[in-house]
């Protein structure tokens, strides 16, 4: 059983360590180390356990000499070190905001306080699909931040919107004059988007309006000037086709021989044939 003396010096040492709590800022879905500050001071065979609470609920207790560490609540997600009996939590939620204290039981006991302020993560609000033209606007957003999300529904700037809350923070989405607010708050935080419907309308007009003129510029094309190349490209064939013809007609066309080209064999046959003595012209030198 511990003195009275003992008690006195531990109730100091606690007034001295204690203090105000640290405060330390996280986003959602991070993560927190704390820990001791004076434990290199203490013998580890001095140590009876360490324990970590969130208020007023106890996270774990660990046994140094018998090593046994237990866990009760934050399971999954707490990471206790045995070398520096540092917590570390882990997929921070937004009600995991508040007051840690860690507590090491040894001869000189040893505290620390931290004052957790997990903010919210901001929402994103994107247009999921849209229909516009001259006279009508119909637009569907949707509001994402981490597995949430909301959809607002909008027909010539009027909104119908879905609205959610969950028991750590509030994630609504509504609808003010011209203005769509996602909002994503809890105690500590608050975060938002909006859009401007009459901007949002107009938008995607121009986007109807740039989409038709592109599609007029393609029938264009298809209709007017992919058949004018296709007849160009047929004349020039035809034009090639016609030159080949004409060609072909000229070189079968054969044009006569000039007299000095006679052909020799027959010219000396027509000598030989005059060389021979007619029988009448012997009968005219006989008598």
């Amino acid at each position: 059983m511990r003195s009275p003396w003992f008690l006195v010096v531990q109730a100091v040492f606690l007034h001295h360590t204690a203090g105000s709590p640290d405060s330390v800022f996280r986003q959602t879905g991070g993560s927190v180390t704390m820990e001791f500050q004076q434990h290199q001071q203490l013998e580890r065979e001095s140590i009876d356990f360490i324990q970590w609470h969130f208020g007023q609920h106890k996270i774990m207790k660990y046994v140094p000499h018998k090593d046994t560490l237990t866990v009760f609540t934050h399971k999954d997600r707490v990471v206790f070190n045995k070398g520096t009996f540092s917590l570390e939590l882990k997929n921070l939620h937004k009600n995991d905001s508040g007051l840690y204290r860690g507590e090491i039981s040894a001869e000189t006991e040893v505290q620390a306080e931290f004052h957790l302020f997990v903010q919210v993560s901001a929402p994103v609000l994107t247009i999921l699909s849209q229909m516009s033209s001259s006279d009508l606007c119909n637009v569907t957003l949707t509001c994402r931040v981490r597995n949430l999300s909301l959809n607002i529904s909008c027909s010539n700037n009027i909104c119908w919107p879905e609205e959610e809350a969950s028991p750590d923070s509030t994630f609504t989405l509504f609808v003010t004059d011209d203005t769509i607010t996602c909002n994503h708050s809890n105690q500590v935080s608050w975060r938002n988007a909006t859009r401007k419907i009459k901007t949002l309308c107009d938008q995607t007009v121009r986007v109807f309006e740039i989409g038709t003129v592109i599609l007029l510029i393609v029938l264009c094309v298809f209709v007017l000037v992919v058949p004018a190349i296709v007849l160009v490209h047929w004349i020039k064939r035809r034009q090639k086709a016609a030159e080949a013809d004409i060609q072909s007609e000229y070189a079968s066309v054969q044009t006569p021989l000039p007299p000095h080209s006679a052909d020799p064999t027959v010219y000396s046959t027509v000598q030989a044939a005059s060389a021979v003595e007619s029988p009448y012209s012997q009968v005219q030198e006989t008598e």
